[in-house]
């Protein structure tokens, strides 16, 4: 991360660390651009205190050192702009737990410019043969015995690798079917990380899983953040029974990122609900 101050660096990445991420962070962006040098970069962080240049300016200026990273500001109110170089902005300060689980949806968000699209869909072929008869815990790829720290690592990389946003490059077909792997990932993980849900679970393995689950919230369907403000309120809008408002949430943020299929069929699903 680059903050203004170190107190600031370390008020930010002592979370990150906590929760096991190797993180590290600077007062001089040239560091940064050193660090990237010998190491892989996930995510960039930047904090909205620099005067000069601006946080958008650093951010952009970093990106040709960090083409593959996540690019995330920290604020103390959220404020997303458009046409910012930033996949998202997080508030802060916020809870450590929150914080963490934040900057982990942004970084699964964020597309790479160099996805190797070829291999990308040989993985899915392999990985969508027999998708309906396979265990979640080999759609995850981790043994039965797997603990919960197992499980929410097979889970951050294999959604990261599969989320429909990064994929747009691919044709019709192999989107659809990175599509339907997506949301079997995220049906293996709701059920593998709660204890009770995994007894239960695990009492009727032998049972082909049926259940789908996609992002764990509106938000995560896209990273466009016009977008994940109005997936956002849309949310909270049919949690609080106002389907028209949902939807008028919905379509408005499908105007926004008009070739994200979750939305799409998010929006398809309440329209088509009695």
């Amino acid at each position: 991360m680059v903050a203004p101050s170190p107190q600031m660096i370390e008020a930010v990445i002592a979370p990150l660390l906590g929760a096991g991420f190797a993180a590290s962070g600077a007062v001089d962006p040239r560091e940064i651009k050193a660090f990237s040098a010998g190491a892989r970069v996930d995510a960039l962080l930047v904090t909205e205190n620099f005067p000069r240049p601006s946080p958008a300016q650093l951010a952009t200026a970093l990106r040709g050192a960090l083409p593959n990273a996540a690019m995330i500001l920290v604020t103390r109110e959220v404020v997303a702009a458009p046409g910012d170089p930033f996949h998202g902005a997080l508030k802060f300060p916020v809870p450590d737990k929150v914080f963490v689980s934040s900057v982990a949806r942004l970084i699964r968000a964020a597309r790479p410019s160099s996805t190797d699209f070829r291999g990308v869909q040989a993985d899915i072929e392999v990985m969508s043969l027999r998708l309906d008869d396979k265990s979640h815990y080999e759609i995850l790829g981790v043994a039965p015995d797997a603990s919960i720290d197992d499980v929410t690592a097979a889970y951050d990389r294999l959604s990261l690798a599969y989320h429909p946003d990064r994929l747009r490059a691919l044709d019709e077909a192999s989107r659809e079917k990175a599509l339907a792997l997506y949301l079997r990932i995220g049906a293996a993980y709701r059920v593998l990380r709660s204890p009770n849900d995994r007894m239960r679970y695990d009492a009727g393995v032998e049972a082909p899983p049926t259940s789908e689950a996609g992002p764990q919230t509106y938000a995560d369907m896209s990273r466009v953040p016009t977008a994940r403000k109005y997936l956002d309120l849309a949310q909270k809008a049919e949690i609080a029974g106002n389907r028209a408002m949902a939807l008028a949430h919905l379509r408005f943020a499908a105007t926004q990122d008009p070739d994200n299929q979750l939305v799409q069929r998010k929006l398809d699903e309440l329209a088509a609900a009695p």
